[in-house]
C-alpha cells in the first residue's frame, strides 16, 4: 500500500496494457482510500493486429518466393490458427551453371570472386498498428545459413508503419555441395 500524507502527490504504475482481442476495449482501476473507500478510474485501450505480406520487388526475376499461411503473412491467414508473429517464406535463387567458373586459376593467376546472387523483396504491413522487426534467421540461425545472408543489419530494427513496405535483401554464395538448396527465412517482429 501507499500512504499518502495531505497535499502529498505520488504517480503509479506502470499500468501496462496487453489485449487478448480486437477493438476497443476498456477497464477500471479501483483506488481504495480512507475518505471516500473507493474511487475507480476509467482506462480505455484499442487491441490491434499486426500483418505482414511478403511481395515481389520490380527487380526480381529468378525469386520465387512463397509465403506460407499464418495470420500475419497472406493468403489464408485468419484459418492457420497461427498466433506467432512472424512470417516463413521461401526463397528460390536460380544461378545458371554456365555463367559460373569450371576451371581451376592458372599459376599466377588471381582466384576468381565467388559468384554471388543479391535478390531483394518487400514486406509490407497490412495490419493496424506499426511493426518493429527484430532480425531474421536462415534455417533456424541467426542471419546466415547455407550459403545465405541476410544483407543490412539482419533486418534488424525496421520499423514499418502500416500501408508501408520495407525492403529485405537476401545474398546467396553457392559452395555447390548439392544442387538445391532448400532454406527457412523467418522474419522476427
Amino acid at each position: 500500500p501507499v500512504m499518502l500524507a495531505a497535499g502529498e502527490s505520488v504517480r503509479l504504475g506502470p499500468v501496462r496494457f496487453t489485449p487478448s482481442r480486437v477493438g476497443k476495449l476498456r477497464s477500471w482501476i479501483f483506488v481504495r482510500n480512507n475518505l471516500t473507500l473507493l474511487d475507480d478510474v476509467l482506462v480505455h485501450g484499442v487491441g490491434a493486429l499486426g500483418r505482414i505480406e511478403f511481395v515481389a520487388a520490380t527487380a526480381l526475376r529468378a525469386v520465387a518466393i512463397e509465403a506460407q499461411a499464418s495470420k500475419w503473412s497472406v493468403g489464408e491467414a485468419a484459418e492457420s490458427g497461427a498466433t506467432h508473429p512472424s512470417a516463413l517464406a521461401k526463397l528460390l535463387i536460380n544461378m545458371v551453371t554456365s555463367e559460373l567458373p569450371c576451371r581451376p586459376p592458372a599459376e599466377g593467376e588471381a582466384p576468381p570472386e565467388p559468384r554471388r546472387a543479391l535478390r531483394s523483396f518487400g514486406v509490407v504491413n497490412r495490419g493496424e498498428m506499426p511493426l518493429t522487426t527484430l532480425g531474421a534467421s536462415v534455417g533456424g540461425q541467426p542471419c546466415v545459413a547455407g550459403g545465405f545472408h541476410v544483407v543490412g543489419n539482419c533486418a534488424r530494427n525496421l520499423t514499418i508503419l502500416p500501408g508501408e513496405a520495407a525492403t529485405i535483401n537476401i545474398q546467396y554464395t553457392p559452395d555447390f555441395a548439392v544442387s538445391l538448396v532448400h532454406m527457412p527465412l523467418v522474419l522476427h517482429t
